[in-house]
């Protein structure tokens, strides 16, 4: 976040949901300094009914996974009219097309996450254009069938 607050500081972050694989949350908190923490609010786990209110208090959504199957973040996102940040994995990339859905990004690239997030605070049009698609992806969306997703070719449905 310091890349991201160097060059938009009053962004403020809102980590929320439950940890899945990944425990080295608590550690990152732990070593904000100064106002940093002011900045950061968390929501370990929340009902389902909030999750409106939860996607709503965001204008970006951060989905940096390492190697989540598929995220419903995105799709939550989607319905939620939110722009995202996404990890370039597979099952992400065959749900999400690139620049028009989500920023894709190296997966492990705190960097690119950065600019990633960067790009679509710093401009509302542009965060406002870039909605997702409420929806299924293209390849799913294209015949509605389980078959025509990227890997599945040859299931029967």
């Amino acid at each position: 976040m310091e890349r991201v607050w160097r060059t938009l500081p009053d962004t403020r972050v809102l980590v929320a949901g439950n940890p899945t694989r990944w425990t080295g949350s608590s550690e990152l908190l732990d070593r904000l300094t100064g106002s940093e923490p002011d900045r950061v609010s968390v929501i370990p786990g929340f009902a389902d009914d909030l999750k409106a209110d939860v996607y709503s208090a965001c204008d970006v959504i951060a989905f940096p996974t390492r190697g989540e199957s598929f995220g419903m973040i995105i799709t939550e996102a989607w319905c939620a009219r939110r722009p995202l940040v996404v990890s370039r994995l597979p099952a992400v990339e065959s749900i999400v097309r690139e620049g028009t859905d989500a920023i894709a990004v190296a997966v492990g690239d705190p960097d690119a996450l950065a600019d990633g997030v960067i790009a679509l605070l710093a401009d509302r049009s542009r965060r406002r254009s870039w909605l997702g698609p409420v929806g299924p992806g293209p390849s799913v969306s294209s015949t509605g069938r389980w078959s025509s997703m990227p890997g599945n070719e040859n299931s029967s449905d």
